[in-house]
């Protein structure tokens, strides 16, 4: 009655968010996700063949993370998500798909591609909204880009959308955090991270 449960890392980013403490590769040739991914191939190839009892049980949940996984174009995430899929059951009745978004690099077509393939959850890099802020982090997200993304996300089956919000940050006042707020009220996600600057 085992089930697996798969994160994945895809590291790569255009650009560096001076918060960001994940392991990253900061890079503008979106060429690079490709050799990457067949490394992820090769890497669970490996795995299955010295543990093959994996490839008996269906992946019920599978979380993309980064970096940012939809740095890759949308062809390239498909081409990952189906290799993946074939060495790997997957029980869409009972099959659970997240990935965390930039809404700076996300199209609907990323969006389309994981919708098709049953991913359900999204979980957008917000962090704040004030645009100070973000040009004191070096992430400038107008409120709208995220909006936007969200309203699709939710308008073709995403059924729960996350934000990532930072407290801490550079340039945030009480008031400005009182803005945010409201303003992440009015998109009403499902689902708060909220986290502590580390410096």
């Amino acid at each position: 009655g085992a089930t697996v449960s798969l994160y994945t890392h895809l590291p790569f980013c255009e650009s560096l968010c001076t918060f960001c403490g994940c392991n990253n590769v900061i890079t503008r040739d979106h060429g690079r996700a490709r050799p990457y991914i067949e490394l992820l191939f090769k890497e669970l190839d490996q795995y299955l063949a010295r543990v093959p009892a994996l490839g008996a049980h269906p992946i019920c949940q599978m979380h993309l993370g980064g970096g940012t996984p939809t740095f890759s174009s949308p062809e390239t995430l498909a081409t990952f998500l189906d290799g993946v899929f074939a060495r790997l059951s997957r029980d869409d009745r009972k099959f659970e798909g997240s990935v965390e978004v930039d809404p700076r690099v996300t199209t609907p077509e990323h969006l389309d591609v994981l919708r098709a393939r049953h991913f359900t959850r999204i979980s957008l890099g917000v962090q704040d909204f004030d645009s100070e802020v973000q040009r004191l982090v070096n992430r400038i997200q107008p409120y709208e880009m995220t909006a936007d993304l969200v309203t699709y996300a939710r308008q073709n089956g995403f059924e729960s959308v996350n934000f990532d919000l930072i407290y801490g940050l550079p340039g945030q006042t009480l008031e400005s955090m009182r803005v945010t707020a409201e303003q992440v009220i009015d998109l009403s996600p499902d689902r708060l991270a909220v986290y502590s600057f580390a410096r």
